[in-house]
């Protein structure tokens, strides 16, 4: 969600675990907010429920990572601090207000899947899941 990283999610899952054991990821760093961990798992939840209840198409569950991170882009309503700021704390606040009501998350997801339909994003094709390039398409999508 904040790392602008889903293509790594999508598929990679041994790389990621790699990446963490070796020191080289930029998350879980001691110095960092919480802020960011809660909101990122109350974003991946509430989509998640948005699933289960039909009010978004499930075949759009393959590219959750890529929906939760656009959710943060087209919510946010400053640039992205870094983690250990006290800034991160009042980023994240208006996208767990968001979050906190249903009508509004539904509303700011399907935007995402939205997005993702304009940008020619094809979701049933595995390499645009991995892909650096597409990533950064759907990143300009959501900030134009």
């Amino acid at each position: 969600m904040f790392l602008d990283e889903p293509h790594n999610v999508t598929s990679y899952y041994g790389s990621i675990v790699r990446r963490l054991n070796e020191g080289k990821a930029s998350i879980f760093g001691n110095d960092h907010a919480f802020s960011p961990y809660y909101t990122s798992s109350f974003c991946f939840y509430k989509l998640e429920m948005f699933f289960k209840k039909g009010s978004i198409d499930s075949s759009y569950k393959k590219i959750r990572f890529h929906i939760i991170m656009l959710f943060r882009i087209i919510n946010s309503t400053d640039q992205l601090p870094p983690f250990n700021s006290k800034k991160m704390d009042r980023y994240c606040e208006h996208l767990l207000e968001v979050l906190y009501d249903d009508s509004k998350a539904l509303k700011a997801f399907k935007k995402c899947i939205d997005i993702i339909d304009v940008s020619g994003f094809d979701k049933s094709d595995k390499t645009n899941l991995k892909s650096v390039a597409k990533t950064k398409i759907l990143i300009d999508f959501a900030e134009n």
